[in-house]
């Protein structure tokens, strides 16, 4: 009974590859660099009310910082951009656990 069973499955050809000999291009990621107003539009579309990150600041000031705040992360996210380098301190992140009511 077994013999029947395990006979056809293990006792095959190879399976057939059926991309084989076909060429695939890999699709161009390629983007272009961000813009000021793309750093100004993100910056406008925090969420208020939130726990802000290891630097303290919550989204309300972000948002209404000033000009020369708003270049000098855009001046951090160009080299970041350009060096495709993180700095390191963002590797750090804080948990801390929400209890609410009733769970």
């Amino acid at each position: 009974m077994w013999e029947n069973y395990f006979c056809e499955p293990v006792n095959r050809d190879d399976p057939v590859n059926p991309f084989e000999g076909r060429h695939m291009r890999a699709p161009d990621l390629r983007v272009e660099e961000p813009t000021q107003m793309d750093v100004k539009n993100a910056i406008n579309s925090l969420k208020n009310d939130k726990v802000p990150g290891l630097d303290k600041i919550p989204a309300e000031l972000h948002k209404i910082g000033r000009k020369m705040f708003h270049s000098k992360i855009f001046e951090l996210l160009i080299m970041i951009w350009r060096t495709e380098e993180k700095p390191t301190t963002w590797e750090t992140g804080n948990f801390v656990p929400v209890h609410k009511e009733g769970g």
